[in-house]
């Protein structure tokens, strides 16, 4: 990966070469997501996954809407260690959504806002497969705010966890991480908050990795889980 200053540097000095060369660097992420086979099982895909050590990604945010702002940006390994944790101060609503977040007011206004934050936030991606829990709001957040804000586009090559760990539960519904995990048989904490998240997708890519889930998993109602998710995407 390149280091945070160099690339810093290339973005600041010389932006086209920097936007032909961060396209190679996301060719080289598909060419590592080529090295995944999407038709394999979902235990044998953890493992694959695994292999090619992605980044796992958590946002924290002023809501679930489209245009709602970023508030915490959280990078880690499948091992749990946290890589990058930066709290964002928004620009668009001043609502902290502490019960989600775990984020004081306080906090949010001594934070630096996104555009400060964002060339340290596209050195992490670039280059590396992502690994979210509901990727697609992950991407649309990180576009949306871009675009909102005037900043760069970061190419993200990525793959849902939330997504696979419905195929690999047998369910016909998403699954929210909480939910996920408990039918992998792990106690997390509650309320999870970003870290938490973040290990917690970790844990859950091992478990799936080694075929581990519990024997009488709970009864899952469509209506009942899509709630939980609406209530918050993880």
């Amino acid at each position: 990966m390149l280091s945070v200053q160099a690339a810093n540097w290339g973005m600041r000095v010389f932006p086209s070469l920097w936007t032909s060369l961060s396209g190679q660097i996301a060719r080289t992420s598909e060419r590592k997501m080529g090295m995944i086979n999407f038709k394999q099982s979902s235990a044998e895909w953890a493992k694959a996954m695994i292999a090619v050590n992605p980044i796992i990604a958590v946002l924290d945010t002023t809501g679930l809407g489209q245009k709602d702002d970023i508030l915490r940006v959280l990078f880690a390994d499948v091992s749990g260690h946290v890589l990058y944790d930066q709290v964002i101060q928004p620009q668009r609503s001043s609502n902290p959504n502490s019960q989600f977040t775990g984020i004081s007011e306080e906090q949010m206004w001594a934070s630096p806002d996104l555009a400060s934050c964002w060339d340290d936030i596209g050195c992490f991606l670039i280059g590396r497969v992502l690994l979210g829990y509901n990727l697609q709001f992950i991407v649309a957040r990180l576009r949306e705010n871009a675009d909102h804000y005037g900043l760069p586009v970061i190419p993200v090559i990525g793959s849902c966890l939330q997504i696979r760990s419905q195929g690999y539960f047998g369910v016909s519904t998403r699954l929210s991480l909480s939910s996920a995990c408990e039918r992998a048989g792990l106690v997390l904490p509650s309320p999870m908050l970003a870290y938490e998240r973040a290990q917690a997708q970790g844990l859950l890519l091992s478990a799936m990795a080694n075929g581990q889930k519990i024997a009488d998993p709970p009864t899952v109602t469509a209506d009942t889980e899509l709630d939980e998710v609406d209530d918050h995407p993880f």
